[in-house]
């Protein structure tokens, strides 16, 4: 039988502090550490809601 992955959504808590970590210049793999994700699930939500003000790398 094989194994499939449960995937869950980001909160919106968790979203709230992948922002903030990264204006804080926190990089992807460390957030994702922090918050217990795997780092292309940070760098996927930092590209696709990066402020246009805002260079996060």
């Amino acid at each position: 039988m094989a194994m499939h992955k449960k995937y869950r959504q980001l909160s919106r808590d968790e979203r709230g502090k992948i922002m903030y970590l990264s204006m804080w210049g926190k990089k992807a793999s460390q957030i994702a550490v922090l918050l217990g994700r795997h780092k292309s699930t940070i760098s996927r939500e930092l590209c696709r809601n990066v402020s246009p003000y805002w260079d996060h790398r």
